[in-house]
C-alpha cells in the first residue's frame, strides 16, 4: 500500500508511529532516501496513516503576528550555537519555568537522531546545527506520553516534522494546550546515509577509531560554516577535532547548493509564509539590507529571526532570558529576506549527475565528481572576496 505520492513525502515517519499494529517501517530506496513501507501482511486497513499524513491532511497553519531580530549577548554561551543562540534559551527557560520536556535533534557517533531532554545539561547536546534528516523514530510516541502525563513539551523540528506531530496527536485525540511547538527556516534535508558514508570515508582517510558530535556550524572564531567532527585515533587517549570549510566538504556543499536534498524538499509546501510552529527561527538572512526599513544599530552577522505565530509562542518570547536581545522589525523584512518561507528550494544543476553516479559510486565519489567544477568556481570566488576585501565592505 502506498500512503502518499513518493516525491511529495518528507520522511517525517508520522504514519509509522500512529500505526496501531507497527506494521510500518522507514526503509531506504537507492538513492538513500527513507520511505514508509507497509507490510500487507500485518495491515488491518484502519486507514489511520493516511488521515496522519500531513501530504494528505494539512495541518493547520499560522501567519507570523511579530518579527525580531535576536541573539544571545553572552558570546561564551552563544559560542557553540548555530546562530543567534536563541533555541539554546528557549530550552532553557522552558525547563526553568515550565518544568517541561524538551525534544531536539543531536548526533550520537554517525547517527542523527531525535532525543528527550528534561535537564539544563541535555541542552548541550541539542546545539548546532545538523543538516541531515534526523531519526525521528518513536519521538511522536513519547510525546504524546508526556501529554497524558501532563507534562508540558516544547518540540523543535522542521516544519514538515512540527505538522507531523500536530497530525499524529490530533488523530490520538490529544490535547495540545501543553505541546509547544517551533518550526526552523529550512531550505531542505539530505538523507542520513550520505552523512554516514562521508564520515565512514573520512574514518578511514585519516585513521579515526571512533568519533561523535557532528555540527555543521557554531559561531567559535574560524568554524562557522564548517563541518566538524570529534575524533580519536587509535592508541590515542585525548579527542581532536577535525574542520573543513563548508567549499571544501562534499557533504556540506552538496546540502547548502541543493544537490543532495530528499525530493520532497523541492516540493514542499511549507515552504511559505505560513508556519506550523507556535514560532519559527533561523537565520535573519538581509538584516538590515534594504534603506526602506528601519535603522538598525545592533550586530547583524550571526543573528537569528524569530517569527511569533500564536500566543503560545508570544508566551515563549516573553520568557526568553534577559541577556537576549531582541529588536522587533517589520514582518515584511524578515518575510521576503527568507528563502525557505518564499517557495521551495530548486534543485542545483549538478543533481542529476549526481543521482546518475550515487548508485554506482557511493556519495563521496558522486559528490565530487558531480560537483567539481561548481566547488573550483566557488572557491575562486571565495578567494576574490578575500583577496578585494569585498565581505569588509559590506
Amino acid at each position: 500500500m502506498t500512503i502518499c505520492e513518493k516525491e511529495k513525502c518528507s520522511g517525517c515517519a508520522a504514519c509509522r508511529d500512529i500505526c496501531p499494529k507497527d506494521c510500518i517501517t522507514m526503509q531506504e530506496d537507492e538513492y538513500g532516501v527513507i520511505y514508509p513501507k507497509v507490510d500487507d501482511n500485518k495491515c488491518i486497513h484502519c486507514g489511520l496513516c493516511k488521515k496522519t499524513c500531513p501530504n494528505l491532511k494539512p495541518v493547520e497553519r499560522k501567519k507570523p503576528e511579530k518579527c525580531y531580530a535576536a541573539y544571545q549577548t553572552d558570546t561564551e554561551v552563544r559560542k557553540n550555537s548555530a546562530s543567534g543562540g536563541i533555541a539554546a534559551d528557549l530550552y532553557k527557560q522552558f525547563i526553568n519555568k515550565h518544568s517541561g520536556i524538551i525534544y531536539g535533534v543531536c548526533s550520537e557517533n554517525d547517527h542523527v537522531t531525535f532525543k528527550e531532554g528534561s535537564l539544563i545539561a541535555d541542552i548541550e547536546r541539542f546545539k548546532g546545527s545538523q543538516y541531515t534528516q534526523a531519526d525521528s523514530v518513536g519521538v511522536y510516541q513519547s510525546i504524546e506520553k508526556n501529554l497524558r502525563q501532563g507534562k508540558p513539551v516544547l518540540f523543535i523540528g522542521c516544519p514538515c516534522q512540527v505538522a507531523g506531530c500536530l497530525s499524529y496527536m490530533s488523530n490520538k485525540k490529544l490535547s495540545t494546550d501543553n505541546l509547544f511547538t517551533i518550526d526552523l527556516l529550512c531550505h531542505g534535508v539530505s538523507p542520513q546515509k550520505y552523512l554516514k558514508e562521508e564520515l565512514k570515508y573520512l574514518s578511514e582517510k585519516y585513521g579515526w577509531e571512533e568519533y561523535s558530535k557532528v555540527t555543521f556550524r557554531t559561531n567559535k572564531p574560524g568554524e562557522n560554516y564548517q563541518f566538524s567532527v570529534r575524533y580519536r585515533k587509535k592508541g590515542e587517549k585525548n579527542y581532536s577535532e577535525y574542520h573543513n570549510p563548508v567549499l571544501f566538504s562534499p557533504y556540506f556543499c552538496a546540502f547548502l547548493f541543493n544537490t543532495s536534498l530528499r525530493e520532497s524538499c523541492f516540493h514542499c509546501k511549507y515552504s511559505s509564509f505560513e508556519r506550523t510552529g507556535d514560532l519559527t527561527i533561523g537565520d535573519f538572512i538581509g538584516l538590515a539590507s534594504q534603506k526602506k526599513y528601519p535603522e538598525y544599530k545592533y550586530e547583524k552577522k550571526n543573528t537569528s529571526i524569530i517569527f511569533v505565530n500564536s500566543p503560545k509562542g508570544k508566551l515563549l518570547c516573553e520568557e526568553l532570558d534577559e541577556k537576549i536581545l531582541m529588536i522587533e522589525r517589520p514582518i515584511e523584512e524578515g518575510y521576503t529576506s527568507a528563502p525557505s518561507m518564499n517557495g521551495a528550494s530548486e534543485p542545483s544543476k549538478y543533481r542529476r549527475k549526481f543521482l546518475k553516479l550515487y548508485p554506482k559510486y557511493g556519495f563521496t565519489v558522486a559528490c565530487k565528481k558531480s560537483q567539481r567544477m561548481f566547488t573550483i568556481e566557488s572557491r575562486i570566488k571565495q578567494i576574490i572576496k578575500k583577496v578585494t576585501g569585498y565581505d569588509k565592505k559590506r
